[in-house]
């Protein structure tokens, strides 16, 4: 059985993405869609709409939240 969620992540710079993906993998996650907005001006923040699912057999560690 999968669980399946819809985040919204705002960066300044792709390695603040990076680490929150990491983290998220480290805790079952798979990424499904990804789309990006990019910031209307210079030096705003992007904007990520992200689907992600995780197999609920296989992750019987913890209940995660984000």
């Amino acid at each position: 059985m999968w669980e399946y969620n819809r985040i919204s992540i705002r960066f300044s710079i792709s390695r603040d993405l990076i680490d929150k993906l990491n983290e998220l993998g480290s805790k079952g996650w798979e990424v499904i869609y990804y789309n990006e907005i990019e910031p209307e001006n210079l030096g705003g923040y992007y904007n990520a709409n992200i689907f992600l699912k995780r197999n609920l057999d296989g992750n019987k560690k913890s209940n995660n939240n984000f």
